[in-house]
């Protein structure tokens, strides 16, 4: 399977991401998951959610360094990034987005306004959390 064609949401009602995904519909937007309630992992819960229900992410079919698939909407950290005015190094942490005018996933850190193709760091970056469950790290 291709993983860039791989989606995972996240159910705003419940607080969680969910990785088992049936159906994608455009046409009624809305989308099939399956998942299991927090207290029995035995009884699995399947349901079609309108796309105002969750948000609809996508893999980017890059794998940081300890082999984990990188989502939009994870929040990444690259470390030792040469900063170009002063040459000293710093560490660069964004959210995965997907940025249209390019047509790739980059990082943006809002709190710096800034954007960053995270693909060549790919060796070292590190997946931090992701902006749903851990919103705190972009601030």
């Amino acid at each position: 399977m291709n993983d860039r064609l791989r989606y995972r949401v996240w159910y705003k009602k419940e607080k969680r991401m969910v990785y088992a995904i049936g159906e994608i519909s455009i046409q009624d937007q809305a989308v099939s998951i399956a998942y299991t309630d927090h207290t029995d992992d035995d009884n699995i819960k399947v349901r079609w959610l309108d796309f105002n229900e969750v948000e609809l992410l996508q893999a980017t079919g890059l794998n940081h360094r300890n082999g984990i698939m990188i989502w939009e909407g994870d929040v990444i950290k690259i470390p030792n990034i040469v900063e170009l005015i002063d040459d000293e190094p710093m560490s660069f942490i964004g959210e995965v987005v997907w940025v249209i005018g390019t047509a790739q996933f980059c990082a943006l850190n809002t709190k710096d306004e800034q954007i960053m193709d995270f693909s060549r760091f790919i060796s070292t970056c590190q997946i931090l959390g992701n902006k749903y469950s851990n919103p705190d790290l972009l601030q």
